[in-house]
């Protein structure tokens, strides 16, 4: 029975050492963002974001919702949804609940409602909070 096309020890080894590389880049924007570097931290998380990384997508997506003063990065609901849609369709409820948290705001109710759905169904808990207020208040109309 054919499995399919294996990766060489080489290849393996070359996919271990890139997810690291990813992994200790992310983790620097972290710290950065953490020491208070938002630049430093933006221009990390960008560079892994166009490299599709999901965590990063994620921060770069929130601190566009934000805005990055240091910068001149004014809030961009536009670049923050793109951001934050990009790591919600990875499944990941934090990425859910942020975008959820916005389309909301904006007025998009039912896609909000969507979104918290999936992330509630995840486990988390202020979205199935969320989502309970959206019924409720739709209940009450």
């Amino acid at each position: 029975m054919d499995s399919g096309p294996t990766l060489t020890s080489r290849e393996q080894t070359q996919t271990s050492s890139s997810r690291l590389s990813l992994l200790q880049s992310y983790n620097l924007g972290c710290s950065m963002l953490a020491s208070g570097d938002a630049p430093g931290a933006f221009e990390v998380f960008s560079s892994l974001a166009s490299r599709g990384h999901p965590l990063s997508c994620h921060n770069l997506g929130l601190m566009y919702a934000s805005g990055v003063p240091d910068l001149g990065v004014s809030p961009s609901e536009p670049m923050a949804i793109r951001y934050l849609s990009l790591a919600a369709s990875r499944s990941f409820p934090e990425s859910q609940y942020a975008l959820a948290r916005l389309l909301r705001a904006s007025g998009d109710s039912r896609a909000a409602a969507d979104l918290y759905k999936l992330a509630a169904d995840q486990g988390h808990a202020g979205a199935a909070y969320e989502l309970g207020v959206i019924h409720a208040s739709s209940d009450d109309g």
